[in-house]
């Protein structure tokens, strides 16, 4: 209805406006009243304009929704603040996890190289006491339970085990080294106790030589005869090679027992039994 009247008093406004103009000129006083008009229609025109609804709702529609803009920007800057600190805490997250994963494969990995140097270390120790582990049965056996091995010379056995059997030329050497060449089976007939931890140097020739595989590996068993008819037996940890009966070979080796043993003319012989380190063929 406002936008009618609103028309209408802008038309009067022009038809009033042009009557008042041509009443000017013609002079015949009614411009006055003309121009009146026209402005009373100008008047009612403006005030159709502002009371119409559209042109309020319009006018409402083109300003800016500033309240819901500045919500979404609420909106935004919220959320971004929400990820940005969810971002935090997943970045922080994540290196807590990777420091305990590190953590864990760390403790991994010194767990695997305590134990792997546990059993390294329970290897040699269990290769320090091989042989002298093996002379411990092996005494009280091959002289009926007459003697057992003495505690010096199972720990100059487990002090010196690299020389029982030497294999390496070093080994050999130090064996050569040790042995004192002023023991005699003399003295260890007369008494073999002086030199149960002591490096002796014998030879003879072979009487009897036996080889057998066991668990701790090949195990030789050697008899031989030196030149004053001295009997003297060996264990030695290893092959013997090419040496065979009648063949003249040295021992080196350490005095670990003194017994005696039936012979074939039906008499006893007295014997030296020691743990041999090196066999060398003569």
């Amino acid at each position: 209805m406002w936008m009618f009247i609103g028309l209408i008093s802008f038309l009067g406004f022009i038809i009033y406006l042009v009557l008042g103009l041509v009443a000017l000129v013609k002079k015949n006083g009614l411009a006055k009243k003309k121009f009146l008009t026209s402005l009373v229609l100008f008047f009612l025109f403006i005030v159709a304009i502002i009371a119409d609804p559209s042109t309020t709702e319009t006018a409402d529609s083109e300003q800016p929704p500033t309240e819901g803009v500045e919500a979404n920007i609420a909106s935004d800057t919220s959320k971004n603040n929400v990820e940005a600190t969810n971002d935090e805490g997943n970045i922080q997250k994540e290196a807590e996890e990777k420091a305990k994963a590190e953590a864990a494969a760390k403790a991994a990995e010194e767990k695997a190289k305590a134990e792997a140097e546990a059993e390294a270390k329970a290897a040699e120790e269990a290769k320090k006491s091989q042989t002298a582990g093996l002379m411990k049965i092996l005494v009280p056996s091959i002289t009926e339970n007459i003697a057992e091995i003495n505690d010096k010379t199972y720990n100059y056995l487990v002090e010196n085990y690299t020389l029982f059997p030497a294999i390496s030329a070093e080994a050999k050497q130090a064996a050569q080294d040790a042995a004192d060449p002023n023991i005699t089976t003399k003295h260890l007939q007369k008494n073999i106790t002086p030199y149960l931890d002591k490096m002796i140097s014998i030879s003879g020739d072979v009487i009897s030589i036996q080889e057998e595989e066991t668990d701790y590996g090949t195990l030789a068993y050697v008899h031989i005869m030196d030149d004053e008819f001295n009997s003297v037996t060996g264990y030695y940890l290893g092959s013997t090679g090419d040496i065979l009966e009648g063949d003249t070979i040295r021992l080196r080796g350490v005095p670990t027992a003194a017994y005696s043993f039936a012979n074939v003319g039906g008499g006893t012989t007295n014997a030296t039994l020691i743990t041999i380190s090196t066999i060398q063929k003569l």
